[in-house]
Parts: C-alpha cells; structure tokens; sequence
C-alpha cells in the first residue's frame, strides 16, 4: 500500500499547481515546466512500513536534520523522504539583477546535491528527494499528511537573536510545524 500511495502522490504532485503569491515566482513557474524535482532512491519499498519526513534547506541545520533523519530512517526501517521547498531564503536579494532566475537556481542545485549527496552517503537506499515551490511548512506538512509519516524532522537555526525574535512571532518553519502539523515533530539544532 505505501509504494502505491508513493506513486499516486508523486504523479499528484507532478501534476498540481501550486506556487507563491510574489508575481516573481509565478512569473518564473509559467516560464518554466519544471516546478518540482522528485528523484528516488534506489532502495526497493518492499520491507518498508514507516515514512519520515526531513525538510531541508541550505542551512548547517538542514544538513544536521538530513543526518540525523538518515540515522532514525535506518533505526526504524523506514523510508526517508527529503523535501525542499523553494522559498524567499534561496534567491538573491535583488529581483531586478539580470542573473536573478540563473542565480536562484544555482542556489537551489546547490541544496539539493548537498541533500543528495548526503543520502547517498549514509549508506541507506530507502530514501526519496522533492522539492516543491510554496509555504515551506505547509508544503512539508501536506507532504507529511499525504505518506501518513510516523514524524517529522526540521533543523533549527543556532540560538542567535533574529531566530529567537522569528520563533516568538511564529515566523520560523520549525515553529510553524511545531504548532500545526498533526504528528510528532523533531527539531534538530545546527551543531558549532
């Protein structure tokens, strides 16, 4: 039953429009096809009973949640999916820059070979990639919901002031996801 509703949800996604509301990523998704990546892992889902869910993004946090997801997926036996969402934190500055779309996706071809290069790292096959365009904590948690995941994990930036004012407001992902998914949720601190 799981690796059909894998399937039905990665044809789902492929096939669903969903986007941010700045005219600048609305713009950039009629331009181009492609608005999600999916990329699986070679490991076969027949064993496999439980998902977890790890957001990632290009932050140390991002790659010590990838790690410590990695290190649960193989204690549970559970397949790994790795879902970046496209968002404000993966482009340049200034939108009027002519290298503005080059450089945003250079940024986001760097999050996901990282995040690739990390799963295929650790040793453990029961994994799979997406990345979406839209609220990332919504789009985790819709992503959360559709697999049935046993949890999330989320990497938490250090203890700076900007993070703790952004986690007071709610502001912060990790916070958003805390507060409204329906499933436990684990947030892994950025190591020194």
């Amino acid at each position: 039953m799981f690796e059909r509703d894998l399937r039905t949800w990665s044809f789902l996604v492929g096939a669903a429009a969903t986007g941010l509301s700045s005219c600048r990523y609305e713009r950039h998704k009629m331009t181009n096809p492609h608005t999600a990546h999916h990329i699986d892992g070679p490991g076969d889902l027949g064993q496999i009973t439980q998902v977890l869910i790890v957001g990632v993004n290009a932050s140390d946090a991002g790659t010590c949640a990838v790690q410590t997801a990695v290190h649960l997926a193989r204690q549970l036996n559970a397949h790994l999916r790795a879902v970046h969402v496209r968002d404000a934190d993966d482009t340049p500055v200034d939108p009027d820059n002519s290298e503005w779309e080059a450089d945003t996706e250079d940024a986001v071809a760097r999050i996901r070979a990282r995040t690739l290069g990390s799963l295929q790292q650790a040793g453990w096959d029961h994994w799979s990639y997406r990345e979406y365009y839209g609220a990332a904590a919504r789009r985790i948690r819709e992503d959360a919901d559709t697999l049935d995941a046993a949890f999330i994990v989320i990497g938490v930036p250090r203890r700076d002031l900007l993070a703790r004012i952004g986690e007071a407001l709610g502001d912060t992902v990790a916070a958003q996801l805390i507060h409204q998914a329906d499933r436990p949720v684990l947030s892994v601190p950025a190591t020194s």
